[in-house]
């Protein structure tokens, strides 16, 4: 007896087994799955990391059950026929009252394949034999006597019941043509669909259903059963007579579907373009953008029509105290022989009964995590068509699936739940061609409590999408690039434009800066016809005579070279004009209309004598005569004068001849030049003999001034500034100078003392009269803005007058001044 229990829980363990809709799991939802993919959602076909991929052989085995639990060491097969208390030590069942089930599915896949039409829609072919067991709502007492035998003599002499017993199983042939395209691509959102339509071939099908199973087991061999209706089918495929069994297609063709949709949200997508051989902004195939994968599917929806073999049909089961010690299934007509003969045939017609396909909702959802890290969720929600006899069907499953994958490499870890199996956790591997794996490690490294086993494993061959190399990154492959390890463009076949004026480098004679074809890639920046890398002057347009350089004035000399680019001149003088002719240009010629010597800075020289007052004003003004002579005429007698020279000739002569009359008296003086103050000077007029002169100073009465008066002078002293070498006052004084003004308005009994003086660069007459000439500017300004001329005393020292030391910048810039003295 011992042996039998054994056996027929070898038998429930290696024939009730389940694929249950989740086969291969760890390898279908991955973005390697490729055409096995297919089969959890059509819609994965398109946007397939596969360009081609062909699954030449493979399969699976499940082999699962909800009631008997073994530890590993059952699977060793010496100790499972020799250990008396076996299945005592190393079992365990399910206490409870659980409604229990077994199943059976495989799948052998011959061969399927699938390809990527283009970057929008996949195609798909499959060839797979599939088989399925179903045998449900075993409850507790049935199940013990499933597992046990008949033997179990606690349940004897008891009036036993189960609600629902059905056993199916159906194995088929399908051929599936698979077409799933992209419906969306928004950028972020992405949008793909496909379907699977399959014809079935039926090749066998058996079903046995009580709705309601009343029976009594008195002892071993004695049952009882009461009352209950058997529903009884199978297909006349199989036809056995003694050992002579013959197999013939007894069903009609079948179809069946499968459709799903995918949506992906790709948040990163511009990550994911590329340009290559003039196509821009192409999405990578040989990379997942999405950040977070949502799919739905229905698997499996359609029906196989069976012919009924002759002793299929349905019963009323009544039989008491019957002997069933000589009962042998060995065929299936022995089953069949059997019902007709002890059970009542109720009246039926139908001479052919429908097989329903396992039909399934499936939901995936897939997370990219990092890089090439992954985690899944998939739920398998099946229909049970429970009080439907004619069905075979899928067990719902939920699964958490962490895994690696790379293209040539996937490890998976499916973390898996169903009421049948349990927990489970898998493993998932995928190297190159071959795919391997479970969903239950346990049972196979002989865990406690194995309620069953699965693997399957497959070879493959595939092509996955790349995009064309690029070695130098240029966006043209290297099968087109002439250049392939310089960057280049789409348009010279790869070869490089560096500066993108569409003249490749190879013809460019200015590769590096954008130009124009008539100058073979060289630019023109100022468009006066003269390529820059012949223009001296590349940002301004000239002519060609001058290397691409302007001649604004148009005098023979390029502006480059022009001192005077806007008047006209002369090459001696660097393109400056000399319109005078004095040989002097007008640029340095103190006087260009009028010619005059160079060491008088282009002006002509003339030489004056004034006569000057105690005031400093000139009362009478002398030019040299034909002989030489300065001559002054009706003077007033007996008042000191002094002599001042003014003249531009440089070599100022130290010695002059005077001239006096006065009431018809004439004084002629052989005067020397004072060198301390550059004055020549006399006392009077009173006898001709005369000739002696001495330095005279004239001292004004100097007012106090309050201390907001001494600030105001003071910043006109300050601030008073001249262009550089010459007699006008730069704007920056303008406004001391107003204050000064203001000031001397409101205070009309004041007269301001101006002396004028420079530093000893230069000769001391030019020095003399720039002096003279900036102390008459001064004078002019205050007269401009109010002020009458004859409350202005200028006087003029020249370089006489020093304050500072003109060996020093610092010194010979204290030197250069106009002093201001408010004076009664």
């Amino acid at each position: 007896m011992l042996r039998s229990k054994l056996s027929l829980l070898f038998v429930l363990f290696l024939c009730a087994n389940q694929l249950i809709a989740q086969n291969f799991l760890g390898i279908k939802e991955t973005n390697y799955g490729g055409v096995l993919s297919n089969d959890l959602n059509p819609a994965n076909i398109a946007d397939n990391r596969y360009k081609v991929d062909i699954f030449m052989m493979g399969g699976s085995i499940d082999l699962y059950n909800s009631y008997v639990g073994l530890n590993g060491s059952v699977f060793s097969l010496p100790r499972l026929m020799s250990d008396s208390n076996f299945f005592e030590k190393h079992t365990t069942l399910n206490a409870g009252n659980t409604i229990n089930s077994f199943f059976l599915n495989n799948q052998v896949s011959i061969a399927s394949a699938m390809v990527n039409i283009d970057a929008k829609q996949g195609f798909g072919l499959n060839w797979k034999m599939r088989t399925y067991m179903n045998l449900d709502g075993l409850e507790p007492e049935i199940s013990r006597f499933a597992v046990e035998g008949l033997d179990y003599a606690n349940q004897w002499d008891m009036q036993l019941s189960n609600k629902s017993l059905s056993l199916q199983a159906m194995s088929w042939v399908e051929y599936g043509i698979t077409y799933g395209r992209i419906v969306m691509d928004e950028g972020e959102h992405f949008l793909k669909a496909g379907g699977q339509l399959k014809l079935l071939q039926g090749i066998g099908a058996f079903y046995m259903f009580i709705d309601d199973f009343k029976y009594s087991v008195k002892n071993t061999d004695t049952i009882s059963v009461f009352q209950s209706d058997v529903r009884y089918g199978h297909s006349t495929n199989f036809t056995s007579t003694g050992n002579d069994i013959r197999y013939r297609f007894a069903s009609n063709p079948g179809l069946g579907l499968d459709f799903g949709v995918v949506y992906e949200w790709r948040p990163n997508h511009d990550d994911f373009r590329y340009t290559v051989d003039n196509k821009y902004d192409e999405l990578r195939p040989d990379e997942n953008k999405y950040k977070l994968k949502a799919g739905l599917s229905v698997l499996d929806i359609g029906k196989i029509k069976y012919r009924k073999g002759d002793l299929s049909g349905d019963f009323r089961a009544d039989v008491e105290d019957w002997d069933i010690s000589g009962l042998k299934f060995t065929y299936l007509n022995d089953l069949s022989d059997t019902l007709n003969s002890r059970f009542t045939r109720l009246s039926s017609d139908e001479r052919e009964f429908t097989m329903n396909l396992p039909t399934t909702v499936s939901i995936q959802l897939d997370y990219h995590i990092y890089k090439q890290l992954y985690v899944n969720h998939t739920s398998f929600l099946a229909f049970q068509f429970a009080e439907n006899p004619n069905k075979v069907h899928n067990i719902s499953n939920f699964s958490i699936t962490p895994r690696y994958e790379a293209k040539q490499l996937g490890l998976s870890l499916p973390l898996s739940y169903s009421s049948i199996t349990g927990p489970r956790v898998g493993l998932g591997l995928r190297v190159g061609p071959l795919v391997v794996g479970t969903t239950s490690l346990g049972s196979l490294m002989g865990k406690e409590n194995v309620r069953g086993t699965d693997i399957y494993v497959g070879v493959r061959i595939s092509a996955l999408h790349r995009i064309p190399d690029d070695r130098d990154k240029d966006g043209v492959s290297d099968k087109f690039d002439e250049c392939p390890d310089v960057p280049g463009v789409w348009a010279f076949k790869g070869c490089p434009d560096t500066d993108g004026d569409g003249i490749q480098d190879s013809e460019d004679d200015c590769p590096a800066e954008a130009g124009l074809i008539e100058f073979r890639g060289c630019p023109d920046t100022d468009g006066d016809g003269v390529p820059d890398k012949d223009d001296d002057c590349p940002t301004v347009p000239g002519l060609k005579e001058f290397r691409g350089c302007p001649d604004a004035d148009g005098d023979g000399i390029p502006d480059k070279d022009d001192k005077c680019p806007t008047i006209k001149g002369i090459a001696e003088f660097g393109g400056c004009p000399d319109t005078d002719g004095d040989g002097i240009p007008d640029s340095e010629d103190n006087c260009p209309t009028e010619a005059g010597p160079e060491e008088n800075f282009g002006c002509p020289i003339t030489t004056k004598l004034h006569l000057v007052d105690a005031y400093g004003d000139i009362v009478a003004t002398a030019t040299v005569n034909e002989k030489g002579e300065f001559q002054f005429e009706n003077l007033p007698a007996d008042r000191s004068y002094l002599f001042l020279m003014e003249t531009e000739d440089p070599n100022m002569p130290d010695e002059v001849y005077i001239v006096l009359t006065n009431d018809g008296k004439v004084v002629r003086i052989h005067a020397k030049l004072n060198e301390i103050t550059g004055y020549f000077e006399y006392r009077s007029l009173k006898t001709e003999a005369e000739d002696t002169f001495k330095m005279m100073e004239i001292d004004d009465v100097e007012i106090v001034l309050v201390e907001e008066e001494q600030e105001i002078l003071k910043r006109a002293f300050s601030n008073l500034e001249f262009s550089t070498g010459k007699a006008i006052i730069t704007e920056s004084s303008y406004a001391a100078l107003i204050e000064l003004a203001e000031l001397l308005k409101k205070k009309s009994e004041w007269k301001i003392k101006l002396e004028g003086h420079t530093d000893d660069i230069g000769k001391a007459s030019s020095n003399l009269i720039l002096s003279k000439r900036r102390v008459e500017a001064v004078k002019l300004y205050l007269v401009n803005n109010g002020i009458d001329e004859t409350r202005i005393i200028a006087k003029f020292y020249g370089q006489t007058k020093p304050i500072g030391d003109n060996t020093t910048e610092e010194g010979r810039r204290m030197n250069r001044r106009v002093e201001m003295t408010i004076v009664e």
